[in-house]
């Protein structure tokens, strides 16, 4: 039974595995004859006699030999459960492999990028540092030329102003100065931490322009001062520095006006000045900008009241202002600012003198004349504080009865403004003053009757008048000064004829 059965299910065992001298061409020949399929064996005797005779004849015998895969099929065929654990574990070892080969191939494409970031990194790298660096350098440069520009261009132009008969070197200076200021607002006007430079360099480049006359130019200048104050109050809500800088500004803007002749416009700004003053806390007002806005509104303020002949409310107005100017030149120390304060001091006296409070007028110009004579400082601030203590001097020995002060103070005063008319023709301020000096020495001489010296002062009053009106025409208040001297002329002449 048992070799039955192996017959029935098993292969044959090949005889070259009992007995490996069988060649194999012989093995062959057995196996096929064992074949279990009869479609494998020979078909007839003569196929096997064939094949015996080619194997003993040496010749290629016609039986092929059972190969691997065909073997391994009747091997599956006949143990199924080991065929398929064998191809599940075959199945899994090429999985495994594919898998292992795929993520080898992601390493190594992984291993690669890294490689590419890694150098892009140090490109990357490279270029910033190089980027740095011009950015550096940029804004070096950048420091440099506005360095250059606020100390070169405004530290010029501000000291050339003091110098007799520099007119045309300062207006290439002023108009150097506007073209670059032009240049920075246009290449930076929405790069906000520029706005406090160019906020700074239009008031300063607007009080260049306001001395010297060019009442225009510096009105555009005190705008865009205004202008870039009101975006850093809007960007720096808590900063009060700006709204007060707006303030004075807005009161030098009152000055141009005032220049013009347009008095009802200067009140204008003056008025919205302080309103938004009132606005301010206490604090702002004691900074150096809070001062010097409580300084210039008490001025203007003096100013009106006078306009309206209201004296003592002017006198309160200047006291307040030179009280002001005097903590600022306690605070600064420079000779600027004890010559404002003397000057404020000035005004004050000769108000004081016009109200007939004579002792307190007395002691306040003597006291500003040896105040003044300390300050070693010959430039046109002193030169033109000199000429107006001068003439509130000269005025205040008239009201004491002091004929000999009050000429030699006067002529002291007409003097020095004739000096300055001379050496800055531009600046219509000296010419108006000068034309004021000579008609306070013409009206000495009228008292006495000494007309024909009351005359040649007028003439030199009116001289000033004259050219005034011909630089503007349209000026009210030179239009008025003229006519006064042309009516003084007159009646002097209408005198001397009868005489």
């Amino acid at each position: 039974y048992q070799t039955l059965l192996m017959v029935q299910s098993m292969e044959p065992v090949p005889p070259r595995t009992l007995q490996p001298g069988v060649p194999r061409d012989l093995e062959t020949i057995c196996l096929k004859c064992l074949q279990k399929s009869v479609d494998r064996r020979y078909r007839t005797a003569a196929e096997l006699a064939d094949d015996l005779r080619r194997f003993l004849d040496g010749e290629p015998i016609r039986a092929r030999p059972i190969g691997p895969v065909e073997r391994a099929v009747k091997w599956a065929k006949r143990r199924k459960v080991a065929a398929a654990l064998l191809g599940l574990s075959a199945t899994l070892a090429i999985a495994v492999a594919t898998a292992t080969v795929v993520v080898w191939n992601q390493r190594l494409e992984l291993a690669e990028r890294n490689r590419e970031l890694e150098a892009n990194a140090k490109k990357l790298e490279k270029a910033r540092d190089f980027a740095q660096q011009q950015l550096d350098d940029a804004t070096f440069a950048y420091n440099r030329s506005t360095t250059l520009f606020d100390k070169f261009l405004f530290d010029v132009a501000h000291h050339t102003k003091d110098l007799p008969g520099s007119d045309r070197f300062q207006n290439a200076v002023l108009k150097s100065t506007g073209d670059a200021l032009r240049e920075f607002d246009a290449r930076w006007p929405s790069y906000a931490p520029q706005w406090g430079s160019l906020a700074l360099w239009y008031d300063r480049y607007g009080n260049l322009l306001l001395a010297t006359g060019r009442y225009d130019d510096a009105e555009t200048a005190y705008k865009r001062a205004i202008d870039y104050n009101v975006r850093l109050a809007a960007e720096h809500p808590d900063a009060t520095i700006y709204p007060t800088n707006r303030v004075l500004v807005l009161l030098k803007l009152a000055n141009v006006e005032s220049g013009r002749g347009k008095s009802d416009e200067a009140a204008k700004l003056r008025a919205e000045a302080a309103k938004l003053l009132a606005g301010l806390p206490e604090t702002a007002l004691e900074t150096v900008p809070g001062l010097e806005v409580r300084y210039m509104l008490g001025m203007a303020q003096a100013n009106d009241a006078l306009a309206k002949s209201d004296l003592e409310t002017a006198a309160k107005a200047l006291q307040a202002s030179a009280d002001v100017a005097q903590k600022l030149a306690d605070l600064d120390g420079e000779p600027a600012r004890k010559i404002e304060a003397i000057s404020a001091k000035t005004l004050l006296g000769g108000l004081l003198a016009t109200l007939n409070r004579l002792p307190e007028a007395t002691a306040l110009l003597e006291a500003g004349q040896r105040d003044l004579a300390k300050v070693a400082d010959d430039s046109v601030a002193a030169r033109k504080a000199r000429a107006s203590l001068a003439g509130q001097l000269g005025m205040l020995y008239d009201k004491l009865g002091r004929p000999d002060d009050v000429e030699k103070e006067y002529q002291a005063s007409a003097k020095e403004y004739d000096s300055l008319a001379a050496d800055f023709p531009n600046r219509p301020a000296y010419r108006v003053q000068a034309a004021l000096a000579w008609q306070g020495l013409a009206l000495l001489k009228l008292a006495p009757k000494d007309l024909p010296e009351a005359k040649v002062r007028y003439q030199k009053a009116k001289k000033y008048a004259d050219g005034l009106l011909v630089d503007f025409p349209d000026h009210p208040q030179f239009k008025e000064m003229q006519a006064t001297y042309d009516k003084s002329l007159r009646v002097i002449d209408e005198h001397l004829k009868k005489k």
